[in-house]
């Protein structure tokens, strides 16, 4: 198999902030020092997308979006600027107050994933702290309401990251969610913060020899202006460029990614350190 890159990038995932109301083990976010973006910068990537084709638009990285103070803003530039893209948001929902709903709501994001890992308390905050329980699952089902009333504009999961301390709570997990939300998903954690001194490295090698889709159809851009291989290259760990100094279409066509691909479509991604240890397939 070897796979075509696409003329521009048709998914763009664009991190703001590194900065999170929560500090869960598994994540990498409380190790990365990147400073914010501001807004008129996100803006300006923006804009390069216009005309170009793209799908999707993550905007969202290794952070709770909804801490960045413009990023409604963003999402409504978004909106304006590429009316025919797919603009997700996926969140711990712990600030997703009542007013914040219903401007995402309004502004018609294509889908949101709510991002909860467990169904008890206990459980819950043991894996996400300091952040409620109570107050997520409050949010959470507002949210739905909302968007029910509303003809159920927005697409919603319902997402749990397991560990050996939640994997028991999968099940109950599926069954409370099932009906509530349009798809119910799960997934082992597969997060790099062992780089950082955290969570276990839970990766047993590659997935597949085959290609991964990631440097072929995707743009991971940090806060930092900063372009990563994929979208679990947070530290990152080999630039592709950063949007400071190149363009979208620069480093897209340019030395490092095509490198990257090489490798990918000969079966040699093994030669990559962190594709070398990745158990995900995309």
């Amino acid at each position: 198999m070897r796979r075509v890159v696409e003329d521009f990038p048709k998914v763009i995932q664009l991190e703001t902030s590194v900065k999170c109301n929560a500090r869960c083990p598994i994540c990498p976010s409380k190790y990365l020092k990147r400073e914010d973006m501001s807004l008129e910068f996100a803006q300006s990537i923006v804009d390069q997308c216009v005309g170009r084709g793209v799908e999707v638009f993550h905007p969202f990285g290794y952070a709770e979006p909804l801490v960045w103070p413009s990023f409604i803003e963003l999402v409504g530039y978004l909106r304006e600027k590429l009316p025919t893209t797919q603009v997700t948001l996926y969140t711990n929902a712990a600030l997703l107050d009542e007013r914040t709903a219903q401007a995402l709501i309004d502004l018609r994001i294509a889908h949101v994933t709510f991002s909860i890992d467990g169904v008890t308390a206990e459980v819950y905050e043991k894996q996400r702290p300091p952040l409620k329980f109570s107050v997520v699952m409050a949010n959470t089902l507002r949210f739905l309401e909302l968007n029910r009333d509303a003809g159920n504009r927005v697409g919603t999961r319902a997402h749990m990251t397991f560990t050996d301390r939640n994997r028991a709570e999968v099940p109950a997990f599926f069954k409370y969610w099932e009906g509530l939300v349009d798809e119910v998903t799960h997934r082992e954690c597969d997060s790099r913060s062992e780089q950082f001194g955290g969570e276990p490295r839970t990766y047993t090698g590659c997935a597949s020899t085959e290609p991964c889709a990631q440097p072929f159809n995707g743009m991971y851009i940090w806060c930092d202006g900063s372009v990563g291989m994929c979208c679990i290259d947070s530290k990152p760990e080999t630039s592709m460029g950063n949007l400071h100094e190149q363009s979208i279409e620069e480093i897209w066509s340019g030395p490092p990614l095509q490198r990257v691909r090489e490798l990918h479509n000969s079966q040699r991604k093994s030669q990559i350190p962190l594709c070398s240890t990745c158990s995900v397939m995309m």
